[in-house]
């Protein structure tokens, strides 16, 4: 059986430090159980991008080669991922996904922290919340 997993954007931007994603490394993709969810389908890329430029610091050429380590990393989860349709800006990530869950669970959401935007846990059983850091 494979297992999806909707990723936080926000975490994601966060694994162009190495020892960030040292532990994901290896976890998704072919040869595992477990496909990243690429949630929602149209926007998650640019929100990954997004949480980068927000979130990282560094001189000009830290940040070139962060940004060409974050675009290999979208390259890969992309071609390993699901895709589910549904639109929700950044800032209620949390909440959309929370939608879908709903909707049609994932078997994981992984986040930095739990309880974003102060909403309830997700509802089913089956799903766990999974926060980092």
């Amino acid at each position: 059986m494979i297992y999806e997993f909707a990723l936080e954007p926000e975490l994601v931007a966060s694994w162009v430090d190495r020892s960030a994603y040292r532990f994901f490394d290896g976890k998704f993709g072919k040869g595992t159980t477990r496909a990243p969810s690429t949630f929602p389908k149209d926007s998650w890329h640019d929100q990954v991008r997004r949480a980068f430029k927000t979130a990282f610091r560094g001189t000009d050429a830290e940040r070139q080669a962060a940004e060409y380590r974050l675009e290999a990393l979208i390259s890969f989860l992309s071609t390993e991922s699901t895709k589910r349709e549904g639109s929700c800006p950044q800032s209620a990530w949390h909440a959309g996904v929370r939608r879908e869950h709903l909707r049609r669970p994932f078997h994981a959401v992984v986040v930095r922290r739990a309880g974003g935007e102060g909403a309830p846990p997700l509802c089913h059983s089956s799903c766990h919340l999974v926060a980092i850091g």
